[in-house]
C-alpha cells in the first residue's frame, strides 16, 4: 500500500513553505509521483514487468491467459491459455429457489468459484505476472434486450447464477495481497476480435484481446 501518512506529512510541509500557487501544485504533484513510483517498485519485486494475466469472465466459465509484452506497438506473445468451466453447476433444476437441491447447487457453485480463483492466482504467481487485466463488468441490459425472448435466460445466468460481485471481491483481495496491479478495460467486441486473431477456446481468445488492451 501507499505510505499515505508520510505523503500527507510531506504535502503539509510543502504547503507551509509559502510557494506560489503554481510552484506549490508542481511540488505536490512531484511528491505524489514519488510515492506512486516507490509503490510500483515494491509491487514489481519478484515479478516481470510487461507480463500480465488477463481474464474473460462469463456466467458459466472463465477464460484465462498469460501474455508478455514484446514492444510498445501492441505486440505480445501468449505464454498460457485455458478455459475453466463450471457449466455443470449452472444447469436449471426446475425447482423453487428455497428447495434443498437448489440451495446445495448455489453453495457448491460459490465454493467451486472460490477454488477456481485460488488456482488462477497461483498461476499468476508462478508466471510472475505484474498486472491483472479484466473487463469492466458494470453493465445493464437495454430496454430493447429486456423485451426479447432470450432475456429471461440471460437474466437467470447473469443476475441469478453468476456470482459476479463475489468474483470481483476475490480478484480485488488477491491483487491487493499479492501486489499485482489491477487494470479494468472496455470489453466491447473482445470476443469477436479475440476469435479472429486466436485459435483458442472462445473465452481464452477473448481474454487475449482483453490482455492486449490492458
Amino acid at each position: 500500500a501507499l505510505d499515505k501518512k508520510s505523503r500527507t506529512k510531506e504535502v503539509k510541509e510543502i504547503k507551509s513553505r509559502g510557494y506560489s500557487e503554481d510552484l506549490e501544485k508542481a511540488a505536490i504533484k512531484k511528491c505524489y509521483k514519488k510515492y506512486y513510483d516507490e509503490q510500483r517498485e515494491r509491487m514489481l519485486v519478484g515479478k516481470i514487468e510487461g507480463r500480465c494475466m488477463s481474464v474473460d469472465l462469463n456466467p458459466t466459465n472463465v477464460g484465462i491467459t498469460v501474455l508478455e509484452k514484446i514492444n510498445d506497438e501492441g505486440k505480445y506473445k501468449v505464454l498460457h491459455a485455458e478455459v475453466l468451466s463450471y457449466d455443470e453447476l449452472c444447469v436449471k433444476l426446475g425447482v423453487k429457489s428455497y428447495d434443498e437441491l437448489q440451495i446445495h447447487q448455489n453453495n457448491k457453485r460459490r465454493y467451486e468459484t472460490s477454488i477456481l480463483w485460488k488456482y488462477v492466482f497461483k498461476l499468476a504467481v508462478h508466471y510472475k505476472c505484474a498486472s491483472f487485466v479484466m473487463e469492466d463488468l458494470d453493465f445493464k441490459a437495454s430496454k430493447k434486450q429486456m423485451k426479447e425472448d432470450f432475456y429471461k435466460e440471460f437474466n437467470r445466468k447473469v443476475n441469478n447464477i453468476w456470482n459476479r460481485t463475489f468474483q470481483q471481491h476475490l480478484i480485488t483481495k488477491y491483487t491487493n495481497s499479492l501486489g499485482i496491479e489491477l487494470i479494468k478495460v472496455e470489453p466491447c467486441y473482445s470476443s469477436f476480435v479475440g476469435n479472429v486473431q486466436h485459435a483458442f477456446g472462445d473465452a481464452a481468445a477473448a481474454a487475449c484481446e482483453i490482455g492486449r488492451r490492458g
